[in-house]
This record gives C-alpha cells, structure tokens and sequence, in this order.
C-alpha cells in the first residue's frame, strides 16, 4: 500500500471507530485547568525548588529534552538541578482535545539565581504537553528553544472551541496516521524547504525556533531546506483528533549523523480526516 493511501485509510479508521479511551471532561472545563495545571506548576517552582516542581508534575512516563528525548523523572535524579536555580514560565496559548484528555501549553520562559536580581540569564519559548490521569493533569512531555533576552509574556489566548464535525476517534489509529503523516513532512521539507508548509500546517500555526520569538500563521512558516527530519516517536489523545510528534534533525548530506538538533510538532486533525500541523518547535544542539 502507497503510503499517501495508507495515511488516508488510518485516518478514515481513526474517524470510524467506536470514540475515545479512557474517560472524557467538558472541554472548556479541561482547557481552564490544564491553563490552571501550567500556573501551579510554575508557582511551585518559584515556591519551592525547581528541581522539585518538575519532580511533582512530571508524569511517571513523561519526556524532557536535554537535549534529546529522555525518560524525566530518571534524568532528574540523576541530574538534579541546583537548589538557587530559579525558572518563570508563564502560559500564553492553550488548547485540549475534544475529549478533554490531552492538552498543551505554551509561552515565554526565563532563568537566572534566586535572589541575584539579574535579568540577563536565559531565555526562551516551552511547551508542555498534559494528560488527564487518576491525579490529575501530569505533563508528559516539556520542550524548550532558546532565546538571547526574555519576551514580555502577552495576553493568554485560548483556542477555539473544536469544530462539532470531529468526531472522536481511536487513539492508536491516530497515532500511526501522524507518524506517517510527519514522516511525509520530513522527506517533503528536506526537498523544497519551507513552500510544503502551506500543505501540512494549520493557517495559524506556531513557530518556535532557538534566537527569536514566536511567530504566527502560515505566512511566517519558516525555511527548512537543507535539514532532514527523522521521527523519533508520536501519541495522539484519547478522543484521536490532537497528536504530536518529535524527533531529530541534521544538516543534509551529513556524513556525520549526530543530531544538530530536535523538534516537536503537534498536529490537529481536521474535519476532513488529514492532520495539520498547528505548533512547529525546533531547537539547536550544536
């Protein structure tokens, strides 16, 4: 089977089957607290210790990049980050699955020492990724890029509410037709670069990227000619209509074949049944 043909029966599958796993939340209700998960993740960081809040809302399962994709919690112990550390990060965009299970975060992070005063220390843009457990939302993935001075937080802005013609879908359905839908992307960029853009992502995409800000819409999609992408894993939420993917990239033609970098995509399925991507982050490892 052709792989364009494959993708468009996992999608069908997707949209045909029984609905979601796992339970399901009122979706506005859902966004506020995932909006609420990131705030008191934040502000136990400034309470206590980084090191600390990272190791309360960190799912058991859950990935951290340093800078490639790594089991958290096992990093954590393992690299305990200093007791002074100081870390702010505040929420700027929202959104959740329909079913209410999945949802992410994103917006402006700095760094520094605690009680130093300096505003100089690092900066960026993160994303958390959270998912609904017996406890609660618990992050299940965390990607940074890197700024050279801190952004001024703007007003948070809350998706939309999901068009009624997505229907739930199957999970695992939804995370095979990702997978091979950011595959195609990765071998459709390595080719033309930054035009395939106005095929696979979303009219208001983000755009993350290491040394500048934000950037917003399709128009603003950057150039990824010369960069070959290669898919490390993918998920997908209970209800199949929210996944993401993530994996690594290096300049093309490299003989040298350790990463330069990584990215993370989420995707949103649309009510044709095809994904789009609506959050593009990439960052740079050397």
């Amino acid at each position: 089977m052709g792989r364009k043909l494959q993708l468009v029966v996992l999608a069908a599958l997707c949209v045909a089957s029984c609905g979601p796993g796992g339970g399901t939340r009122p979706w506005r209700s859902a966004l506020d607290d995932v909006v609420g998960a990131e705030r008191a993740f934040a502000q136990l960081a400034s309470d206590s210790t980084v090191q600390f809040a990272f190791m309360s809302w960190l799912a058991p399962d859950g990935i951290l990049f340093r800078p490639g994709p790594t089991q958290g919690l096992a990093w954590l112990e393992a690299n305990p980050m200093p007791a002074d550390m100081r870390l702010e990060w505040e929420p700027a965009f929202a959104d959740v699955s329909i079913d209410g299970t999945v949802g992410y975060t994103t917006g402006p992070w700095r760094s520094g020492r605690r009680g130093d005063g300096r505003t100089d220390g690092g900066a960026g843009q993160y994303v958390t990724l959270w998912r609904l457990s017996g406890d609660g939302y618990l992050a299940v993935l965390d990607f940074g890029t890197g700024n050279d001075s801190p952004a001024a937080t703007p007003a948070l802005e809350l998706s939309p509410e999901p068009d009624p013609m997505i229907l739930p879908g199957d999970p695992a359905s939804a995370t095979e037709s990702v997978r091979i839908a950011d595959e195609d992307l990765g071998e459709a960029l390595a080719a033309s670069g930054g035009p395939v853009w106005q095929v696979y992502s979303h009219p208001s995409a983000r755009w993350l990227r290491d040394g500048t800000g934000p950037a917003l819409g399709v128009a603003s999609a950057p150039n990824e000619w010369g960069r070959e992408f290669r898919t490390l894993g993918a998920d997908a939420a209970g209800s199949g209509d929210l996944a993401w993917t993530w994996g690594e990239w290096t300049p093309a033609g490299e003989e040298r074949r350790e990463p330069a970098g990584y990215y993370l995509r989420i995707w949103k399925r649309q009510s044709d049944g095809s994904w789009s991507v609506v959050l593009d982050a990439v960052s740079r490892s050397r």
